[in-house]
């Protein structure tokens, strides 16, 4: 979820704000990890 809303555009900070429990380096991950292992069947 993360990772996807950073790749509809979503803030880095916008992202901390909402989710007080995150970090940086989660929200970095996410998305490595969101690469690494996209959705099937979509």
């Amino acid at each position: 979820m993360i990772a996807e809303l950073k790749a509809q555009g979503e803030s880095e900070e916008d992202l901390l704000a909402c989710y007080p429990s995150i970090t940086s380096e989660m929200i970095r991950l996410a998305t490595i990890y969101a690469g690494a292992y996209p959705l099937r069947g979509l």
